[in-house]
């Protein structure tokens, strides 16, 4: 009788607990949802996401200890004696095994918490790189603009020379053609997708904070804690813990029901009351069978984890060194940057003044225009390096550690 007693005392302590259970408190929660609606707030697709967790928390609410009381009533008419019968049922819930529920109900939630990061971060990701492209057309366009000005002169300025006989006819007319050519052929394509207001290309600083963190170890719990591809294989292996608790909360005994009855006689007897308790003693091979399979969807849930995490790894390193790289050549960048500058201005004097012939002005600002183009064409990897470092770890440019 001992391990009836010490069962009987768990399942009390047990129904106690399920009673006075505190409700869930998501403030943690819906810290992470403001920060991953941040600024995507209208996206139909975070929308979604966020619809599916309040679905996910109200049905955090739905398991209950008592949540029905059966009633049935009956009358019989025996040998001239008049007897009326009720009975009220009350159907109980395991304990153990409500509280098992529930824990796994708020790990659902978590789950939909995580994939509505995971959204966020893909739809941060989809405006990252239009972004970049759009950005950068914008400034191709502005360097094209100022290129073709310089252009549109220096052909006036060979018209007059090839109608006054300074230069013949075949080296004004190559110098046009050469020109026109130039217009035609490097002006950037127009392009309609409009650059997110929070996004900048990368500029050629002075100095930084530090070097890039690119440890592969660090780089490996960076991913870990912040990409939520990883953290949503993690929450789903922590549901699957519930429904193993579940599991083994179906093994135990546990009551079904209590009854309590009342029976009306005619005057011949006494009324009586009477109740009765129902106790399930499952044999236990369907959960074994249960907390086999989860344990196994757990495994597979943290192994897909740590796969995401080896290949996030590779690319994130590519990503780094692409940024290092822009930023140990910022001093070069820029100093390429102000001599087409000081040539543009050096071209500007000497086409004002007629100190050259138009051909040797235009040599000089191709050069100036392809010192700027090269400059771009630096920041623009760096700036889809940044996109790259921010899908495959999930932390921006900016948020990224220093050493």
């Amino acid at each position: 009788m001992v391990p009836v007693r010490i069962h009987f005392r768990v399942w009390l302590c047990a129904f106690a607990l399920a009673c006075a259970a505190p409700p869930h408190q998501p403030a943690e929660q819906t810290q992470r949802i403001e920060d991953a609606e941040r600024g995507l707030g209208d996206d139909p697709a975070l929308q979604a996401q966020h619809e599916a967790i309040d679905a996910a928390r109200a049905n955090e609410q739905r398991p209950k200890l008592v949540d029905a009381v059966e009633l049935r009533a009956g009358e019989d008419y025996l040998a001239g004696e008049h007897q009326v019968r009720a009975l009220a049922r009350v159907k109980v819930k395991n304990p153990i095994e409500l509280r098992a529920e529930r824990a796994e109900l708020r790990a659902r939630t978590e789950i939909e918490v995580t994939r509505l990061e995971e959204t966020s971060l893909d739809r941060r990701v989809a405006l990252c790189f239009p972004t970049v492209e759009a950005l950068v057309s914008d400034q191709q366009n502005a360097i094209f603009d100022v290129f073709a000005e310089r252009q549109k002169v220096l052909l006036a300025w060979n018209e007059d020379w090839r109608s006054s006989g300074v230069v013949d006819e075949l080296s004004g007319m190559r110098f046009e053609l050469d020109s026109r050519i130039k217009l035609a052929t490097r002006r950037p394509p127009l392009i309609s997708q409009q650059p997110h207001a929070d996004m900048q290309l990368p500029e050629l600083a002075i100095g930084n904070d530090g070097e890039l963190v690119r440890d592969a170890e660090r780089l490996v719990e960076i991913v870990r804690e912040h990409h939520p591809s990883v953290a949503l294989r993690r929450a789903t292996a922590a549901r699957y813990e519930r429904l193993v608790d579940r599991a083994h909360a179906r093994a135990l005994p546990g009551l079904r029901f209590v009854d309590l009855a009342y029976e009306h006689r005619t005057e011949r007897s006494r009324d009586g009351v009477g109740g009765q308790l129902a106790f399930d003693i499952p044999f236990g091979g369907a959960s074994r069978a249960e907390v086999a399979r989860y344990e196994a969807l757990g495994r597979q849930q943290r192994s897909e984890a740590r796969a995401i995490v080896d290949d996030q790894v590779t690319l994130s390193l590519q990503a780094l060194d692409d940024v290092r790289d822009f930023e140990t050549r910022a001093d070069e960048l820029r100093e390429l940057e102000q001599l087409a500058t000081q040539a543009e201005q050096v071209a500007d004097r000497w086409w004002k003044g007629r100190l050259a012939k138009p051909a040797q002005v235009a040599a000089l600002l191709d050069d100036a225009y392809s010192a700027r183009i090269a400059v771009l064409d630096a920041r623009e990897r760096a700036a889809s390096a940044a996109c790259t470092l921010l899908a495959m770890t999930g932390v921006s440019l900016d948020a990224w550690p220093r050493q």
